[in-house]
C-alpha cells in the first residue's frame, strides 16, 4: 500500500471519528435538553398545582378568621318573649321551639293566671322552665302598689317552686322609669319596653344599647312579624346587637299575634343562621352575656382556633415550596 494511500484512510478514520463524537455529543446535548425541558414542564405544572392549593387554603383561612373576630367582638343576639300563659304558650310556641333548642321568655302578670280556664297548667309552666325557659313578671301599672304585688308573685312562685329572671316587661305605653331602682334592687337587670325610653335602637329594631351591671338595662320589644325578617336577622349575625321578638295572643295586635306557621318561618330563619356569630338565649340570659363580654370573659372556639392555626402553617409550607421551584426554575 503506498504512503499516499495511508493517508488517505487516516484521513478518513480521522472525520469518521469527529462525526462519530460529535454524534455522540449532539445526541448527549439533546437528553440533556430534553430532560431540562420536561423538568421544567413538571416544575411549572406543580407550581400552578401548588398556587392553586394556597389560593383555596387563603380563602379558607380569611373565613375562619372573620369568625374568630366577630366571636371576639361578641356575638349578636336573638331572644323570644312569649307575652302571655294563653294554652298557645304550651300547645304551639313551647311545641315549636323545644325540638329546636330555642329557649325563650315567657311573661306572667303579677296575677299569674296558671291553671285557669285556656291557660297553660302549673306542670306546663313546669316543663317549659325545665327546658331552658325563664320567668318574667309584667309591671302591674294598673296598681296602686304595683312594687308590693310583684314582691307578692315572687312569692307566690317560690311556693310553687319557680324561680323569678331577672326581666321586667311593661305594656306598650307604660314604661315609666320611676321605679328603675326598686326593681334594680329586688333583683330585675332588665325591662322590656316599647319606645317610652332614650335608648340605641337601629331602624331594623336592633338593640345597640350596652347592658350596665350598676342600673336596669332596658330593651325595645317588637313583633314576630316586625323583626323576624330575613333582613334584621341577617344584620344581628353581620353587626351584632340584639333583637327581642315577642309572640302574644291579643288578636289586637297582629304584628306579634300568635300564628303557628309563621312562627315557624321565624324560628327557621334562626336555625338557618351562623351560630359561631349568633346565639338564642332568654332575655335575662342575653343580659348575662352581654356582661362577660364587656368583662372579657367571652372566649373564642378553641377549635376554630386550632383550625386557623393549622391553615396558616400549610399556607406557609406551600409557600416555601412555590420559592424553591421557582429558584430551580430560574437555574
Amino acid at each position: 500500500m503506498s504512503k499516499k494511500s495511508v493517508i488517505i484512510i487516516f484521513v478518513c478514520l480521522l472525520l469518521c471519528s469527529g462525526m462519530i463524537i460529535e454524534a455522540i455529543f449532539f445526541r448527549n446535548n439533546r437528553n440533556s435538553d430534553e430532560k431540562q425541558l420536561s423538568d421544567s414542564i413538571s416544575s411549572i405544572a406543580k407550581l400552578n398545582q401548588l398556587e392553586n392549593e394556597k389560593f383555596v387554603l387563603e380563602k379558607r383561612l380569611l373565613v375562619k378568621k372573620e369568625l374568630l373576630e366577630k366571636q371576639a367582638k361578641g356575638k349578636g343576639t336573638i331572644s323570644f318573649v312569649c307575652v302571655g300563659t294563653h294554652r298557645k304558650a304550651y300547645d304551639v310556641v313551647f311545641a315549636e321551639t323545644r325540638n329546636r333548642n330555642i329557649p325563650c321568655t315567657i311573661v306572667l302578670t303579677t296575677d299569674l293566671n296558671i291553671d285557669v280556664p285556656k291557660g297553660i297548667t302549673t306542670s306546663q309552666l313546669r316543663e317549659m322552665v325545665d327546658s331552658g325557659w325563664e320567668i318574667a313578671l309584667a309591671f302591674p301599672t294598673g296598681s296602686n302598689h304595683p312594687i308590693s304585688k310583684i314582691k307578692e308573685s315572687i312569692q307566690k312562685l317560690d311556693e310553687l317552686g319557680f324561680e323569678v329572671g331577672h326581666t321586667v316587661y311593661f305594656n306598650r305605653s307604660e314604661y315609666t322609669a320611676n321605679y328603675d331602682r326598686e326593681l334594680y334592687n329586688l333583683g330585675f337587670y332588665s325591662v322590656i319596653e316599647h319606645g317610652e325610653s332614650q335608648i340605641t335602637v337601629d331602624s331594623n329594631g336592633i338593640t345597640l344599647s350596652a347592658a350596665d351591671e350598676n342600673s336596669i338595662w332596658k330593651v325595645r320589644g317588637y313583633g314576630y312579624a316586625q323583626v323576624g325578617k330575613v333582613e334584621t336577622l341577617s344584620r344581628v349575625k353581620e353587626n351584632g346587637g340584639s333583637v327581642f321578638i315577642e309572640v302574644s295572643f291579643d288578636s289586637s295586635y297582629l304584628w306579634s299575634y300568635c300564628i303557628r306557621n309563621s312562627l315557624v318561618n321565624v324560628f327557621s330563619r334562626c336555625l338557618e343562621l351562623d351560630m359561631n356569630t349568633v346565639c338564642v338565649k332568654p332575655v335575662s340570659g342575653v343580659h348575662d352575656y352581654l356582661i362577660s363580654q364587656q368583662n372579657g370573659e367571652i372566649s373564642v372556639d378553641s377549635k376554630l382556633e386550632a383550625e386557623v392555626m393549622d391553615l396558616e402553617k400549610k399556607i406557609t409550607d406551600i409557600e416555601a415550596e412555590i420559592r424553591d421551584l421557582r429558584d430551580f426554575t430560574k437555574k
